[in-house]
């Protein structure tokens, strides 16, 4: 059940309705941003919809695109849409092991199934074995023949040199445009995997409930972009069409002092505080990061977590 979450009823067509929800509308850097949704069709819910999400940073750069699907992957047929995704190296050999600050290469199989030509987006979403986003780009923007296999590849992708070691997640979608430009997925992602070093095993995400969406995913990075980010979500099923949007907001809540950066005087600041509440003497509100009206160990922990972040400008 969603009923305590920020609701925000999309668009739709005839019957078709879906709605999505963040879990709160300011986050901490060092939460989690939590996406939920419900897809009906006449109050039922739909069980094996697509539903294109997009998700765009204060820089009003796209961050996230993924396609999730309302409890279970439809079967298809499709009229276009991504076979498989490889990692590669500098000749677009298969190399699925890289090491931080390494460039790698992907390549992904896209397929026209239909009879007519298709104007498609193909899309490559990055993540760390953490569950965070860490490089988007497009591998593919253009139009495919009727029958068409095509072959997109891209190099150098630049692992970051700060990479977080483990198995790395590629997610492919495919799709006409952007969900905020009233464009809908043609077909399930495709996902590939490759490895950063050396860790354990990669993030997996919760299985859905029939007519229902869930994405979750950190928000901490050693540079986050503080302000408003945009959520864009869209979906079509047999003929109907149904749409929605929502913001959140980032705080970087362990910078006390406003220097855009978390370093020991905010720990120092809080750790003064510590054990206070209103009306005490030493009481500061700043220094109640999660603002429950005490200064406890869990302030401390949010600003420890977030020691070292710097806002990236």
């Amino acid at each position: 059940m969603l009923t305590s979450m920020l609701f925000v009823r999309s668009g739709a067509s005839a019957s078709l309705v879906l709605d999505i929800a963040t879990s709160k509308q300011v986050y901490d850097a060092a939460e989690p941003l939590k996406i939920c949704g419900n897809l009906s069709n006449n109050g039922v819910p739909v069980p094996d919809a697509l539903v294109l999400l997009q998700i765009s940073n204060p820089k009003n750069s796209i961050w996230v695109v993924r396609t999730l699907t309302t409890g279970q992957s439809p079967t298809g047929p499709f009229p276009v849409e991504v076979l498989n995704v490889t990692s590669t190296d500098s000749n677009g050999r298969p190399k699925d092991l890289f090491n931080p600050g390494e460039d790698a290469g992907f390549k992904v199989a896209i397929q026209n199934n239909a009879g007519s030509p298709y104007a498609v987006c193909v899309t490559v979403n990055l993540f760390y074995s953490t569950g965070f986003p860490f490089k988007l780009f497009t591998i593919y923007n253009g139009t495919l023949g009727p029958g068409d296999p095509v072959i997109a590849s891209m190099w150098p992708i630049a692992i970051p040199a700060d990479a977080a070691a483990g198995q790395a997640t590629a997610h492919v979608s495919i799709f006409s445009s952007l969900p905020s430009e009233t464009g809908i997925a043609y077909a399930p992602e495709k996902t590939g995997t490759f490895r950063i070093a050396t860790g354990g095993a990669g993030y997996v995400p919760p299985e859905n409930e029939a007519g229902t969406i869930n994405f979750t995913m950190p928000l901490l990075s050693i540079s986050p972009w503080v302000g408003n980010y945009s959520i864009f979500a869209r979906t079509h099923y047999g003929p109907m069409i149904a749409s929605g949007s929502i913001t959140f907001e980032l705080k970087l809540a362990g910078d006390t002092d406003g220097t855009g950066k978390v370093d020991m005087k905010d720990i120092a600041f809080v750790a003064w505080r510590f054990g206070t509440r209103p009306g005490d003497n030493q009481w500061n509100s700043t220094a109640d990061i999660n603002r429950d009206n005490k200064v406890d160990m869990k302030d401390v922990a949010i600003v420890a977590k977030e020691f070292g972040v710097t806002i990236n400008p």
